[in-house]
């Protein structure tokens, strides 16, 4: 995968820049005068002039003030001692507090802070859509994301993003405009285990409460919320992340872009053209498709007993050095068998011979059996526009 020009995609304004006033080193009248706001790196000790020590105000983000220095122009007596300066570390924050602390999930999904007091999306949060969706029974979905203040994602890793800690995320599924499930991520430490899952229950719609067992049917329709422990299934080590990512965001849809996020500076390493899908354009939705549908476990570091990679990554440009075309594409299935028969995973020009479509639909056009279904999590029915994307690429090879 390439990375665009920044033409290619929404024109960006400038990173912005922010800059921080220093506050004087020193008073220029008679009584102690306190110490200037320091830069976002340390405060600076305010200098007396008369018997009154100043005291060191604060630094804007790191340390605290230093004291200030001994009086050494007396107006009618000695000189007081200096101030002493802040405690270290009582810096003031100069606006960059964030607004949220790591927390394990609580019982509420109000009480994640993805709404604000009148039960609004929070001004906080920023909405995001994926280019390429996950599959899940035709569910309507909302995803959000916080991202701490002051701070930024790593993104040396152009595939994969290390969000900072205290980074917040959901994604709501709803049917006929009725809210069913919200799932639920947060990142609690710096460690590449440090996130904690949940998914909550709309009971009504006014607040949905945690359920770490699943519901079957929730509310009555066919949708199923997975339990907790199911959420690594996909939201493995190397990935937790999943939807909020360089690809992903490498579009003019609405929310925030990977544009949007290299002009706020949320980026280490701004990416503001995105990246491109590697190959033909013919072929961008199906390998989108397997991205977001099937790579969250067959890839380098999925599923270990099978040897397939269909994730994109940035530096494929052609087709050929996707994982798809070199894991997939006249290569012979290792576990499973098309209507008994051994076949490819991909059978080029022969969609119906291909085991990526028999894991999707049957002879017969309907879902396969339980634990056979791709992807194996929330899914019930056929998704006809992917399996449609997906046949009429591998036909076209």
């Amino acid at each position: 995968m390439k990375r665009l020009s920044p033409s290619v995609l929404l024109c960006c304004s400038s990173l912005l820049a922010v800059a921080f006033a220093c506050g004087d080193s020193s008073s220029s009248s008679n009584s102690g005068g306190a110490g200037g706001g320091g830069t976002t790196n340390s405060g600076g000790g305010g200098t007396s002039n008369d018997g009154g020590g100043g005291n060191g105000n604060g630094g804007t983000v790191n340390n605290g003030g230093g004291g200030g220095e001994a009086g050494s122009q007396p107006s009618g007596g000695n000189g007081g001692a200096g101030g002493a300066g802040a405690a270290g570390g009582a810096g003031g924050s100069g606006g960059c507090a964030p607004t949220f602390a790591p927390a394990d999930p609580p019982g509420l999904l109000s009480q994640t802070g993805l709404y604000d007091g009148n039960g609004d999306i929070a001004s906080v949060v920023r909405p995001y859509t994926p280019q390429f969706a996950l599959w899940s029974d035709s569910a309507e979905k909302s995803r959000w994301a916080y991202i701490p203040e002051c701070s930024q994602i790593d993104t040396t890793d152009m595939d994969v993003w290390e969000v900072p800690v205290g980074t917040r995320l959901w994604k709501q599924f709803s049917r006929d405009g009725n809210k069913l499930e919200t799932r639920y991520i947060i990142r609690t430490g710096p460690g590449d285990f440090d996130f904690k899952f949940a998914t909550y229950h709309w009971t009504t719609q006014t607040d949905a409460v945690m359920v770490n067992n699943g519901v079957l049917d929730a509310n009555g329709t066919t949708h199923d919320i997975p339990a907790v422990s199911s959420c690594s299934i996909c939201h493995r080590k190397s990935w937790r992340v999943l939807g909020f990512s360089a690809l992903q965001l490498s579009h003019s849809l609405e929310g925030e872009t990977i544009a949007s996020l290299s002009a706020e500076g949320l980026l280490s390493v701004p990416l503001p053209g995105g990246l491109a899908m590697p190959g033909p354009s013919e072929g961008h939705a199906a390998l989108g498709y397997m991205h977001a549908n099937c790579s969250n476990c067959h890839n380098e570091n999925g599923v270990g007993n099978i040897d397939m990679d269909l994730k994109i990554r940035e530096g494929q440009t052609a087709l050929e050095d996707t994982g798809a075309f070199q894991t997939a594409i006249n290569v012979s299935t290792t576990m499973y068998q098309c209507n008994g028969s051994p076949c490819d995973r991909i059978e080029p020009g022969n969609a119906s011979a291909s085991a990526i479509i028999h894991r999707t639909t049957d002879p017969n056009g309907t879902p396969v059996a339980p634990n056979v279904t791709m992807p194996p999590l929330a899914v019930e029915t056929m998704d006809v526009t992917g399996v449609a994307t997906l046949t009429a690429w591998i036909n076209s090879l």
